[in-house]
Parts: structure tokens; sequence; C-alpha cells
């Protein structure tokens, strides 16, 4: 499996954010009451964050593992700030908004979902 590349940017603790994936909760009205319940067992989380300062070099390295991912399609490896290896994909069709951030520096963001 595909690891996300090595690069010296790390999440800002500012942007990353952890939320659930989606609601697991199912709901049913019938004959005035509310059935509920669970969709699955496990509610995989979302990490949004972005990466500052990256050098022309780690952009280009970054949009090559986009391709090698199928933007999205493919799960792989990616090293939680927390220290804890976790599968994931890009979510939300996998594109990444990069933003020219200086003359040689590049601003990035992403959102992830664990698979």
């Amino acid at each position: 499996m595909p690891q996300f590349p090595n690069i010296a940017s790390k999440p800002t603790q500012a942007s990353f954010k952890k939320e659930p994936a989606g609601d697991p909760t199912v709901r049913a009205k019938t004959g005035g009451y509310v059935k509920t319940w669970s969709r699955y067992t496990r509610n995989p989380a979302r990490y949004s964050f972005e990466l500052v300062n990256l050098s022309d070099t780690d952009m280009a390295t970054l949009e090559a593992f986009e391709l090698t991912v199928k933007w999205g399609a493919d799960a792989f490896d990616w090293w939680h700030p927390s220290g804890v290896l976790k599968t994931v994909r890009f979510a939300e069709g996998g594109l990444m908004k990069w933003a020219k951030f200086g003359p040689t520096t590049w601003r990035v963001s992403m959102t992830l979902e664990e698979v």
C-alpha cells in the first residue's frame, strides 16, 4: 500500500481538525415514533489540515502522490500527528487545494478520511 510522502512540512496545529466522516444513525418514522439504529459498527474519522511553506519540490512530490492514489480512489498509509499509522484516502474527490504562498513556497489544504 502506498504511504503518504515524507515531506518537511507538518500539519499546522491551528488548521488540524478531526470530525466524524458521517452520521452513522439511521432514522425511520413509523406510526408517530422514530426508530433509530446504527448504520455500521464503526464511525470512521475525517481529518482536515493545511501544510504550509512547501517547497516546489514538495509540491511536485504531493502532486505525483495524488496521481499515484488516483485522487481518492486508492487508500494509503498516513502517519497521524499523534504517531499512529492510519489507513486513509483523500476525501471530497481527492483534490488538494493549492495556493502560492511566496516566490518558491506553497500552501496546500486537504481532507483525509479513514478507510
